[in-house]
């Protein structure tokens, strides 16, 4: 998604209203740029939103035209309520995983404790 955001801090981005969709591990290409960044930082909320980059130097600061993208099993939904969806999805995998991990060390406990017994 591309926009037109207004820059004051060379060491953060501002992406304002945009964060909301943001997490760590999307990209921000800066137009004039050759690479994209990394996020490794996400600051305040809301319209005061930031983003860092740790190691890809200073931001330009003033009128700076970026594109967000938002690394949502491989696609960047435009619409808003799309990136939140997928999101929420993306963390309910992620718990039901760390759900069955938990299941089986507490079943390998109970081997153990059984063993000891």
């Amino acid at each position: 998604m591309k926009h037109i955001i207004s820059n004051n801090d060379t060491g953060s981005l501002h992406v304002g209203d945009f964060g909301s969709h943001l997490k760590v591990g999307d990209t921000v290409h800066v137009a004039g740029e050759t690479n994209a960044r990394k996020i490794t930082y996400i600051m305040g909320a809301g319209s005061r939103t930031h983003v860092c980059c740790r190691g890809t130097g200073p931001f330009p600061c003033g009128e700076v035209e970026v594109d967000l993208n938002l690394d949502l099993d491989g696609s960047t939904p435009t619409d808003p309520k799309a990136a939140r969806a997928a999101r929420i999805a993306e963390l309910q995998a992620l718990l039901q995983e760390q759900e069955e991990e938990v299941e089986e060390v507490e079943e390998v406990e109970e081997v153990e404790e059984a063993i000891e017994v």
